[in-house]
């Protein structure tokens, strides 16, 4: 989702108004916050689709 729909969705007429507040609450730009993050969600959206894989399926009685 670009950064200036997030901002209008928060309630910011403009990004740069956005960008501000967010810095001044979390110390980083929201640009960098987001490639932080992204990798991170990778991640854990690889790690849950291998849990799925290893569970058996449902009704189906286990073999081995």
């Amino acid at each position: 989702m670009p950064l200036h729909h997030i901002a209008a969705r928060w309630g910011f007429v403009h990004h740069a108004t956005f960008t501000r507040a967010f810095r001044a609450t979390y110390g980083t730009a929201p640009r960098d916050y987001r490639q932080e993050a992204l990798p991170r969600e990778e991640a854990e959206r690889r790690e849950i689709r291998e849990r799925r894989s290893r569970r058996p399926e449902r009704g189906r009685p286990q073999t081995g």
